[in-house]
């Protein structure tokens, strides 16, 4: 849980400097005052943003001595980046607001194109999703590699979404593929929506790319499995008479081999990506990840991440790395496990997007008014010490 101060000095917030992700300007004193207690904040994806985010108390000045809390602001790390710690004439402040500003506009305008297209045009989705795909992707791998994170894009969720192009572009009559992917989509990738808070925050694209990579598939899987339109195309509608919409044609839907082909076949190519993963991360550079202070997933939860430090460091240190494939390979299966639900049942499918899309909603309004008060209070920290 990480806790608010007020600094304690109150400045004119036009000597900024210190500023939110995307462009919120906090005046001169703010850096040093917030800390992350915990390794989770909103719009995470793989613990990378969580670091970016966290700005550690300067040595000698302890939260206490600086400021009083903010009340309200304890259910996670707000996420303040320093920019230098020089006062400045409030040009530089202001090119980030303005492309902050920008940066929402298009965020918000995406958001609309992606629902319009679903309402629209639903059997060219995956266009919009390749297209978005591509760039959002190759951005992130260049600013990765600049901050040396790009071992992060070797976890299963970037896998699952080239194996998903591979499909929509290579193999779109490969049956057992897609009711594959619809198990990664339905299940791992939909759930760490939650798990790892994504968020919608429309100004920010590393909160757009974390919520692409498990958000837009699960769409994908939506409009490949129920509509009509991509019958042509892909082979994935159901031999059945009655509407999708019908509960009634879930016993003409059922077969065995869909259990099968949605709860078992998926960990093979689970499989093979974690055994290349595991030789990739802890055999083959494990050294080079060390001595060049790369940073991956599993360094990441087994730090910063409570809980999977609590059960990973059980272990021996030598057999921590098979421990957490172990943990990582059971929580996949179970949630592949259960999307056989949402494969017979549209509405609860539909129910899945609904609530997962809807948490996305939740986390970015909180990243928004919690950075709020923190600005009206820092802000009116200003107001005051001027009246003096």
């Amino acid at each position: 849980m990480a806790v608010v101060a007020a600094p304690a000095r109150c400045v004119d917030p036009g000597d900024a400097c210190a500023v939110w992700r995307g462009g919120i300007v906090m005046p001169d004193g703010w850096e040093g005052v917030i800390g992350a207690a915990s390794g989770t904040t909103a719009g995470t994806t793989d613990g990378s943003e969580a670091e970016s985010r966290a700005l550690p108390v300067e040595s000698g000045d302890s939260a206490s001595q600086q400021a009083a809390q903010v009340e309200g602001i304890t259910s996670r790390d707000i996420g303040l980046r320093a920019a230098g710690c020089t006062k400045t004439d409030g040009s530089s402040d202001k090119g980030r607001v303005r492309w902050a500003k920008l940066g929402f506009a298009a965020g918000a305008a995406n958001l609309c194109l992606i629902f319009y297209w679903l309402g629209y045009s639903r059997s060219t989705f995956y266009r919009l999703y390749t297209a978005e795909s591509m760039i959002l992707f190759s951005a992130r791998w260049v600013t990765f590699k600049r901050e040396k994170k790009h071992y992060y894009m070797f976890d299963f969720c970037y896998a699952a979404n080239a194996l998903l192009m591979l499909f929509l572009w290579g193999w779109p009559q490969c049956v057992w593929l897609h009711k594959v992917l619809f198990a990664y989509n339905a299940g791992p990738l939909a759930w760490s929506i939650v798990a790892f808070q994504n968020s919608i925050v429309f100004h920010s694209l590393y909160e757009w790319t974390s919520l692409l990579i498990h958000w837009y598939p699960m769409l994908v899987s939506w409009v490949l499995r129920w509509d009509e339109g991509s019958c042509e195309l892909y082979s994935t509608c159901d031999v059945t008479t009655a509407g999708w919409w019908e509960w009634t044609n879930v016993a003409e839907r059922w077969s065995w081999n869909d259990l099968f082909e949605l709860g078992v076949l998926p960990m093979a190519p689970y499989l093979v990506w974690a055994t290349l993963y595991y030789l990739k991360i802890f055999v083959i550079s494990s050294k080079k990840i060390e001595q060049r202070g790369y940073e991956t997933l599993y360094k990441y939860t087994t730090t910063e991440h409570a809980l999977c430090k609590k059960v990973i460091h059980r272990y021996p240190l030598r057999l921590q790395p098979l421990a957490y494939m172990g943990y990582h390979s059971l929580l996949c299966w179970s949630s592949m496990a259960i999307s056989v639900i949402f494969w017979y049942f549209p509405w609860v499918h539909t129910g899945l997007i609904l609530v997962t899309t809807g948490a996305s909603f939740w986390n970015g309004a909180s990243y928004y008014l919690e950075a709020s008060v923190v600005l009206e209070d820092s802000q009116a920290c200003g107001a005051k010490d001027k009246r003096k």
